[in-house]
């Protein structure tokens, strides 16, 4: 508990939901918990409706199960419940639509970053990542960048 590990309460939304995955990743691998307590450390930080859902978890796959279920077991399962194809889909669907309106540069790379996440197979290379985020912009930066002018995508985003 040192380590302050972040408490989960329900919310699909797969930013959330991956970023309490890695926060609780990091969490057990600084702390040196035993491979054999993770699960069990990490669905104590499972609060409320999160909570609830757990009980069922563990009423359906009984006791024995959960205390032998692996790091990955659990992760699989907790993304399958708060991180559903369908909320993955909806926001590779923003992701294709995101244009620049009256965000900041830095409000609208983080929308960028936090929906790019999720969108893998669409930027593949670091080309593709620069012109998804050229895009992105609005039109009066867009029209005095291109992706060919800089050597990555820091060095575009610095120069927008």
């Amino acid at each position: 508990m040192t380590c302050k590990p972040t408490e989960f309460r329900e919310a699909i939304n797969p930013l959330e939901s991956q970023r309490w995955i890695a926060a609780m990743e990091t969490t057990l691998d600084t702390c040196l918990c035993s491979k054999g307590d993770e699960v069990i450390f990490a669905t104590n930080q499972l609060k409320e409706r999160a909570n609830d859902w757990w009980g069922i978890v563990k009423r359906e796959k009984g006791r024995y199960k959960i205390k032998e279920m692996k790091r990955e077991e659990f992760k699989d399962i907790f993304l399958k419940r708060y991180c559903p194809r369908a909320a993955i889909d909806r926001i590779t669907e923003e992701f294709l639509q995101l244009r620049q309106t009256n965000e900041s540069l830095d409000e609208i790379t983080g929308i960028f970053f936090d929906k790019a996440r999720f969108c893998p197979s669409l930027l593949t290379t670091p080309e593709m990542w620069m012109t998804g985020y050229h895009l992105i912009l609005k039109m009066e930066i867009r029209e005095f960048i291109h992706p060919s002018k800089c050597a990555n995508l820091e060095e575009m985003i610095d120069w927008a």
